[in-house]
């Protein structure tokens, strides 16, 4: 109930004060915006209308104090002008000026769009673990230092169908959703055969973690006046579960959670939205040994993954200084994965959990991510109808591995498990 009475909340506010797609960006005062300008370098131009979310590779050399953190092997020294050429020839990579970086255009390695850090109650100055602050390398950390390619969208029109094109992994939604719910079979005919039902992980390339409104990027609003007053409110998406015809992977735009959905025998109904290219590739990882211990490299990603993982429950703040303080198979530069690069290491084609690309034993199958979701609480003035902020929720996404649901807390304490990642040598 409180989900559905904090949706009814922001929903109103954002109809009532007109809002049109991609216009607005209505965070509360408090609240400090970190991008800038885009830091892509792309042979395509990003026609973004609120590109004041965007990354910029100036931003952070003025004032920065930080530094990166060492590793054994694979030291990173300043890029040469030939660097962004290669990357730029590379089909399928981006170059990231603010990381020096070229990174592949795959789930995994889009930006979860969140652009600030937080404690328990607020915004709070992000910093990486050199400097002992309390909840340091936080996902907007390493975003704003060029560890993943911020969202890029523009409009089009294909043969008289509005259209959203993601300018990073080349994926065209159709705009908008259905207006009404339907059977998954009925779902799949409503795409028809030119746009399809689209993947969990490509669902959640579209997911901006720094909306206070909602999971999704607001590039695809609006949503069916349905969604008013209902707690029902999940897509299809294609991917089905431990190899289950009959269950398949539902996503929820409004608060981002995953969980199953099934097919048969009862005929569950659920909205649906079209997408149209060539599906994302999945992760494909391979196990090696690095001076005694085992890492998994994941070809797909360019993400390298902790393959010992500890045995202690932590909190969420004891989990990112686990990571951000981590010296294992020669590396230093060990941080806490963002909610996207967790999410790409589950793996539904499995018949039993946990359900992941990487073999695991967890204390409780419930795995930190370093990306906190804030969701801002209005209240309204019933004869002015002015509104002002009367309280924040800061949520965390876990990922469950023993059924690979994604799920939002606000338990920062809580005991859970982490294991952490790295970048791979060209990214």
């Amino acid at each position: 109930m409180k989900k559905l009475f904090l949706f009814l909340i922001f929903f109103s506010i954002f109809v009532l004060a007109g809002c049109e797609n991609g216009s607005t960006n209505n965070k509360p005062d408090n609240s400090t915006d970190l991008q800038n300008d885009e830091d892509i370098i792309s042979s395509e131009a990003d026609n973004d209308p609120d590109n004041d979310d965007d990354f910029d590779p100036e931003s952070t050399d003025d004032n920065d104090d930080t530094d990166s953190k060492s590793t054994d092997d694979d030291d990173k020294t300043e890029a040469d002008p030939a660097d962004e050429e290669k990357c730029l020839a590379r089909e399928g990579f981006a170059w990231v000026a603010s990381g020096k970086a070229c990174i592949p255009k795959v789930f995994g390695r889009i930006c979860t769009g969140q652009t600030q850090c937080f404690n328990e109650e607020s915004v709070i100055y992000c910093s990486s673990g050199n400097y002992n602050n309390k909840f340091s390398g936080q996902d907007a950390y390493y975003a704003i230092n060029g560890m993943c390619i911020p969202q890029s969208f523009n409009f089009e029109k294909i043969d008289g169908v509005n259209v959203i094109k993601d300018l990073n992994t080349g994926l065209r939604w159709k705009y908008l959703s259905s207006s009404e719910k339907y059977t998954y079979a009925d779902a799949a005919a409503y795409c028809g055969e030119s746009w399809r039902i689209p993947t969990l992980k490509e669902f959640l390339t579209t997911v901006d973690d720094s909306e206070f409104f909602l999971a999704q990027n607001r590039w695809f609003l609006p949503y069916p006046v349905s969604f008013m007053g209902s707690d029902d409110t999940y897509f299809w998406t294609s991917t089905t579960f431990a190899g289950d015809d009959s269950y398949k992977i539902i996503w929820n735009p409004i608060y981002g959670d995953v969980k199953h959905g099934k097919i048969t025998p009862d005929g569950t109904e659920k909205y649906v939205m079209c997408v149209g290219g060539n599906e994302l590739p999945d992760s494909d990882l391979t196990e090696e040994n690095k001076k005694g211990d085992i890492v998994y490299t994941d070809k797909t990603t360019e993400l390298i993954w902790q393959g010992h993982i500890p045995d202690t429950a932590k909190s969420w703040e004891e989990a990112l200084k686990y990571c951000e303080t981590l010296d294992y198979a020669g590396y230093t530069d060990w941080r806490m994965p963002n909610k996207n690069e967790l999410a790409s290491i589950i793996n539904f084609n499995k018949n039993h959990s946990p359900f992941s690309h990487i073999p695991m034993t967890l204390k409780n199958n419930y795995c930190w991510t370093s990306t906190p979701v804030p969701r801002y609480i209005y209240e309204s003035d019933i004869v002015t109808g002015d509104s002002h902020l009367v309280d924040t929720i800061i949520y965390i996404p876990v990922v469950y591995f023993e059924t690979g649901e994604i799920i939002y807390i606000d338990d920062f304490s809580g005991g859970r498990s982490v294991i952490c990642v790295r970048t791979g040598k060209n990214s």
